[in-house]
This record gives structure tokens, C-alpha cells and sequence, in this order.
């Protein structure tokens, strides 16, 4: 909300529906990603998609991933992980509490609910804390006495079930989508819609652009020219930038293309409102190539969104609850 909101916040969108969510009421924005330092994207990506969103009228956002939620079958919890926990755990063969504590700390300690099982193993012992507990619990033998069974179903309640649950959610509907933007409270008059649609293109969340060295005799790799080149066929050279990233915020637009998209809104390609490509194109001499001399390439990855996600704690049903 306004109130709570921080300048610029980010606001991180699942939805789950019959087909590819798009925003109805704010627009869709393509990012430049040329203002991406590939280097280092996590330095300033949010900050490109601030600029586009701000670029939009502070209304925008960024489709980061769409595809059919098959492919995810296994993204929050895999058949590994389902085998682990039967294997390890769900037998509950252990010599003595400390061990079930022990061996469920290395495997899900960094887990959401991890901690709130432990406490309420503890329950109403008191002067107990809980992160030397889970720390060193043999250090507590004789202090305590847990269950091992029990303490091993709450495991199963507070960590493991949420993300089966989560799982079973994700495979719910036939298609996922997620979506990116950034906000400040000023920004915040108009809560955002979604929409599912038919006919909308996949939207894969990894990007990879190639970098081309130019090499020459008596010159250090790092400070030998090169160009990179997007997958978008967009290209650019660049001469003494070594490894840093030659565009900054005011170099040029943020965004590439601002698009409205509908249900019913323009077909499968929606409506262009604004396409920034020309300025792009002349700002990075579009078209130029390097001197001809030896070349070295290498491929540059980018996950879209930066988002290492292993459980998804909000996801919206379109037609359904929000979760």
C-alpha cells in the first residue's frame, strides 16, 4: 500500500491462469537492455526497470517469465527433495532427539518454518535459545527432552507441507506468469489488474547477449576493444571501457517499447504506445562493427528478475483466491 510503501519498491507479481497474464490497466514495458551492466546485472537492474517504469508514467511492468507451468513441475519441490524427506525423515528412525535435530538443521535449516517448528518442539521450557539450540543441540543434552517423532511431524507441518502445497499450486493451472516493477507511494493511485490471454508469446526469464573481444598483439585482454551483441540483433562497440559498462541512467531510455496488452487489446501483439528503438539504435551506433582483427567471443547470461526463487510465498489464481 501508499502508506507503507518505500521509495521505489519492488513489486513482485505470480499468476497462475489459463494462459498468459498481462497487465489491463497499467502497461506492459520491454526494457533496453542495453542499460543492463551485463557484468554485474544485479548492480543496477532494478534501477532500469525504476527508470522504465518512471519512463511508462510510474504505471508499468516487466514481464520477467511466461511459459506453461509444466515446466516447473519440479521448481519448488522436486522429486529429490520428496525423496530426501521419506528417506531420511518421514520413517523417523533416530537414535535420540539431538540427532533428528541435527540432521534436519543441515538439511532444512534455511527453509521457511525451520525455526518455528524448533519452538514449538521447546514449547513452554523456558530460558531456551532457540538459535544455540539449533546451533549446538548437543549441547543441550540432558536440559531438554523432545520428541524425536514429534519433533520430526513438525518439521514435516511447518516446512516441508507449505512447499508441497506450493508445488501442487504451481501445477494447478496451465500457464505461469510473472511480472516486475518498481513503485514509490506517489505512484500508487491505481491498484494494478491482470488479465489471462490466448495467443501471447512465451516469455523466457534467461536473456544472453555476446560479447566479442578484439585481440591484438601487446594489448591485455581486459583493455582490448569489444562489442556485444543482444539477441535482439542490436549491437554496440566499445573502445577503453576495459570491464565497466559504458551506459549510465541519463545515456538513453530505460525502456525499448511500452505496450498495452490487453485481452482484447490489439490481437497477439497488443498496441505499441511508445517505441524508443531509432533513439536506441543511433545512441549505440547501431550497425557499426570493430576493425577486423582476431576475435575471441564469449556468451553472457542474464536471469531475468535476479529472483533465485525456492519458495514462492505469494501467487495469485486468476479466476481464483489469492494465495
Amino acid at each position: 500500500t501508499a502508506v507503507a510503501s518505500e521509495e521505489d519498491m519492488g513489486i513482485l507479481v505470480w499468476i497462475l491462469s489459463s494462459g498468459r497474464a498481462v497487465p489491463s490497466n497499467y502497461k506492459h514495458l520491454v526494457l533496453n537492455e542495453a542499460m543492463i551492466n551485463w557484468f554485474n546485472p544485479s548492480s543496477n537492474y532494478d534501477d532500469v526497470v525504476s527508470a522504465a517504469a518512471d519512463e511508462a508514467g510510474g504505471r508499468g511492468f516487466v514481464t520477467e517469465l511466461a511459459a506453461p507451468s509444466a515446466g516447473y513441475s519440479e521448481a519448488v519441490f522436486s522429486e529429490s527433495d520428496r525423496a530426501i524427506w521419506e528417506q531420511e525423515f518421514a520413517q523417523g528412525n533416530f537414535a535420540s532427539w539431538i540427532e533428528a535435530l541435527r540432521m534436519a538443521r543441515d538439511f532444512y535449516g534455511s527453509w521457511d518454518g525451520f525455526r518455528e517448528a524448533v519452538v514449538d518442539a521447546v514449547g513452554n521450557v523456558g530460558g531456551i535459545d532457540v538459535d544455540d539450540l539449533i546451533s549446538d543441540p548437543e549441547s543441550f543434552r540432558g536440559l531438554l527432552d523432545i520428541d524425536a517423532k514429534v519433533f520430526v511431524g513438525l518439521v514435516y507441518e511447518n516446512t516441508i507441507k507449505p512447499v508441497e502445497d506450493t508445488q501442487e499450486i504451481v501445477l494447478s493451472q496451465p500457464y505461469l506468469t510473472r511480472l516486475y516493477t518498481t513503485m514509490s507511494a506517489e505512484e500508487m493511485t491505481s491498484d494494478p489488474i491482470f488479465e489471462s490471454t490466448k495467443g501471447k508469446p512465451d516469455v523466457s526469464n534467461v536473456h544472453t547477449a555476446t560479447r566479442i573481444i578484439l585481440c591484438s598483439p601487446g594489448v591485455f585482454r581486459d583493455d582490448a576493444p569489444w562489442s556485444m551483441e543482444f539477441e535482439d540483433g542490436k549491437t554496440f562497440s566499445c573502445e577503453g571501457c576495459g570491464m565497466s559498462w559504458p551506459f549510465g541512467p541519463a545515456d538513453m531510455p530505460a525502456v525499448g517499447m511500452i505496450e498495452e496488452l490487453g485481452a482484447d487489446i490489439g490481437g497477439e501483439s497488443g498496441i505499441v504506445v511508445a517505441d524508443n528503438s531509432e533513439e536506441i539504435d543511433r545512441i549505440l551506433g547501431f550497425g557499426a562493427k570493430m576493425e577486423e582483427g582476431s576475435r575471441k567471443s564469449a556468451s553472457l547470461s542474464l536471469v531475468s528478475g535476479l529472483h533465485l526463487v525456492k519458495l514462492m510465498s505469494a501467487l495469485m489464481i486468476l479466476g481464483g483466491e489469492f494465495l
